[in-house]
């Protein structure tokens, strides 16, 4: 790519390796790209400097994506805020559903919450989350109807429904499996099971 001169695509290839290698590897700030690969400290300005939309918001949907996976869902809520305003950089891409998807997790791992107003400012933001992944599902339900089904397994955990919770859970990891989706798999089945022990 360096030597074609795709710089926005190995831009975007980067922010994709380096959030891999957060995943595979032992790293202080694993929530954070910060690394070998991309460092968000030095190309986060550059982006803004060259208004590179696109890699804002890549760079913010994977920042997303693993401060839930990594437990830090206030900080997952908080580059939600972040990214939302460069989202139109990337209609059409994948990365929208992801977003949403991550987006009502990260929100619904901060229930049940003490404050009845902050529990209904919660639930509204997911249902946001949710009716955008209901409308990717209807488009393309193998790649994106177990995201639905794993978000409302979620949010029917933190009502209190436990046997909705369980069906949903369950639609979730087959349709996962069988569209190949193993990390939403895996997701989804380390949910039920965090769900079934408590």
């Amino acid at each position: 790519m360096t030597q074609t001169k795709q710089d926005s695509a190995q831009i975007y290839l980067s922010l994709t390796w380096q959030t891999m290698l957060n995943f595979r590897q032992k790293v202080s700030q694993p929530e954070c790209l910060d690394g070998a690969i991309d460092d968000e400290k030095a190309m986060l300005p550059q982006h803004q400097r060259d208004d590179d939309y696109s890699a804002m918001a890549i760079s913010g949907i994977y920042k997303v994506m693993l401060a839930y996976s990594f437990g830090k869902y206030t900080l997952a809520v908080d580059r939600i805020a972040q990214t939302q305003p460069y989202l139109q950089a990337v209609l059409g891409m994948f990365f929208v559903p992801v977003f949403h998807f991550y987006s009502a997790l990260s929100h619904l791992a901060l229930l049940p919450s003490p404050l009845a107003w902050e529990q209904a400012e919660i639930l509204a933001q997911v249902e946001i989350h949710q009716a955008a992944l209901l409308h990717f599902a209807q488009n393309a339900p193998m790649n994106h109807l177990h995201k639905w089904h794993l978000v409302e397994a979620e949010r029917q955990r933190v009502l209190g429904d436990k046997l909705a919770a369980i069906e949903h859970y369950d639609l979730a990891i087959s349709l996962a499996k069988a569209n190949e989706f193993l990390n939403e798999e895996a997701l989804a089945n380390e949910n039920i099971r965090l769900d079934r022990q408590s």
